[in-house]
């Protein structure tokens, strides 16, 4: 089912022109800044999935092509108006209102590295901030809200790697298709070599509750994680020592890349390593 835009386009600065014509597209050219860096749209120590869907949940509307984000331990609403932020460097190609179940809508165009193009989409957004123009990484653009006919407040935000219709609703394609165009929002964030920072999650592949540090060294894990983690993402050449007991005794594991899925990770004395984490080390790179 397509959603026709019921807000006007608006045209991007400089580099690239969004015209709505029957509720279509027309890029006139491509975005000129370059996005080396990705962040969440919400701090991962304040929001993540909590009871909202997840990516490739399979819903009333089809496959789930994004992830739904709440502030931890709030009720339905409690979060109505917290801001939300550009996941990277970009330029914004759609803002506005659209049919149900979208709502206000936002979608970013990033440029990477290696010449390849991803698309960051945020709705059922309360309001709009930015409406065009270029944004950078941690830009404010909108607040959370549930605009689009939604029961309570959530943000719906993905990562696209094919160009879509802002208010695009697959839901008569298969998974397969979904995976085809979209990828999974924290996965890509969480792997995509940030430079500074550990981010360490409740469930594997960087679902549920997350947390991130930036510096190096020894820490002790809150009791909203302690004995509770279950993957891990660091930026390149750093390395995390992860501990049973707290203050960095007991067995141990060292971690120098990604790691999606503790399920079959070992300490150093065979037991295993997924859930029973109570402290771990973090070392960067000497230069």
């Amino acid at each position: 089912m397509k959603h026709k835009p019921i807000a006007l386009f608006f045209s991007t600065i400089a580099t690239l022109t969004a015209l709505l014509v029957g509720g279509s597209r027309v890029a006139q050219s491509e975005a000129v800044l370059i996005a080396d860096r990705f962040d969440y749209p919400l701090d991962p120590a304040q929001y993540g999935l909590e009871s909202g869907s997840d990516f490739l949940d399979f819903t009333a509307l089809g496959w789930h092509t994004g992830e739904d984000w709440n502030r931890h331990n709030t009720e339905c609403d409690e979060d109505l108006g917290d801001p939300v932020y550009a996941v990277a460097d970009g330029t914004i190609t759609a803002a506005g209102l659209y049919d149900d179940p979208a709502g206000n809508t936002i979608l970013i165009i990033h440029s990477l590295p290696d010449g390849s193009t991803v698309w960051s989409m945020y709705t059922h957004l309360d309001e709009i901030t930015r409406f065009s123009g270029d944004v950078v990484m941690g830009e404010p653009i909108g607040t959370m809200g549930k605009t689009g006919g939604r029961p309570c407040v959530h943000l719906h935000w993905e990562i696209r790697i094919t160009d879509l219709p802002p208010d695009h609703l697959p839901s008569d394609w298969s998974r397969q298709q979904i995976q085809a165009n979209y990828l999974d929002p924290s996965d890509f964030v969480a792997s995509y070599n940030l430079s500074d920072r550990v981010t360490v999650s409740h469930w594997s592949f960087y679902r549920g509750r997350t947390t991130t540090f930036r510096n190096p060294g020894l820490y002790n894990l809150s009791s909203a994680f302690n004995d509770k983690l279950s993957s891990i993402a660091l930026p390149a050449g750093w390395t995390v020592t992860v501990y049973r007991d707290r203050s960095g005794s007991g067995p141990s594991h060292t971690y120098a890349a990604n790691d999606t899925d503790f399920a079959n990770d070992l300490f150093s004395d065979g037991s295993p390593v997924d859930d029973q984490i109570s402290s771990l080390l973090i070392a960067s790179p000497v230069k």
